[in-house]
């Protein structure tokens, strides 16, 4: 499980750089190869926290709120609000005490 986006800093030619990152398994060790980093290393810490914000967002909608597992490519551009299983489930829900109408 992927962590959300952080920001970490460095020190690159005597100034002090930001960069954004997220870890890709939470279950393993920080290490630079667990590390997915977005965009580019930047002097200006506010830009890179509201960058890590923004993607926390992003990812947010990824997500079937009902569930927890992210939704489907075609689900999150369809602008669905739960994953296709937890969709499929709810109809089957609401189709529940209908008449055989349909």
């Amino acid at each position: 499980m992927k962590s959300e986006w952080k920001v970490t800093s460095n020190i690159i030619n005597g100034e002090k750089m930001y960069a954004v990152y997220r870890i890709l398994d939470t279950s393993e060790l920080d290490h630079s190869g667990n590390r997915e980093h977005y965009g580019e290393f930047t002097p200006d810490r506010e830009a890179a926290v509201r960058l890590a914000a923004k993607l926390n967002r992003e990812d947010k909608k990824k997500l079937c709120p009902r569930c927890g597992e992210a939704k489907e490519e075609f689900a999150v551009t369809w602008g669905w609000a739960q994953c296709f299983d937890c969709s499929v489930e709810l109809r089957k829900k609401e189709g529940e005490g209908r008449g055989k109408e349909c």
